[in-house]
C-alpha cells in the first residue's frame, strides 16, 4: 500500500498482523513528527497498526484487530468496523492513514463486502479529519 503525504511516502506492508513500515524522507522534513495508522480492511477481522515517526525513528505503538463474527448481519459487522475505527482515531489521533488495496482472486462475494468495510473506514477517517 502506498500513501502520500507532502513530501513523505509511506509504504505499508502486512504480514500476520504485524506492520512493517519504511518511510522515505527528504532532508528537510526528518524532523517532522508524525504517527500513522495503517488498516488491512475485512469483515471478519480488519488488521491495524500505529506507527510513530519521530526524527529519523520510527516505532511501533500499537497493533491489533477488530473481531466480527458471521452471526452477526454484514450492516452489523460494517458497524463494528466503523465504530473501532473511529475508537483508534479517538484514542491515538493519528496524522494519516493508509488502508489497505482491495485485492480479490475468485470469490467475488468476499471482495464486495470487504469493499464495503473499507468504505466505512474511508467514512470514519474523512469524518475525523
Amino acid at each position: 500500500m502506498k500513501l502520500k503525504t507532502g513530501s513523505i511516502v509511506f509504504y505499508f506492508l502486512f504480514y500476520n498482523l504485524s506492520l512493517c513500515c519504511v518511510i522515505i524522507i527528504s532532508k528537510s522534513i526528518r524532523e517532522i513528527n508524525m504517527r500513522a495508522l495503517g488498516i488491512d480492511p475485512g469483515t471478519g477481522r480488519c488488521g491495524f497498526g500505529i506507527v510513530d515517526k519521530k526524527g529519523n525513528s520510527i516505532s511501533a505503538v500499537d497493533y491489533g484487530v477488530i473481531e466480527t463474527t458471521k452471526e452477526y448481519s454484514l450492516s452489523e459487522r460494517l458497524n463494528i468496523i466503523f465504530t473501532g475505527v473511529n475508537e483508534l482515531i479517538e484514542i491515538y489521533k493519528p496524522d494519516v492513514m493508509g488502508i489497505e488495496t482491495l485485492y480479490f482472486n475468485k470469490n467475488i462475494t468476499t471482495a464486495i463486502s470487504v469493499a464495503q468495510a473499507r468504505g466505512v473506514i474511508q467514512l470514519a477517517g474523512f469524518q475525523k479529519k
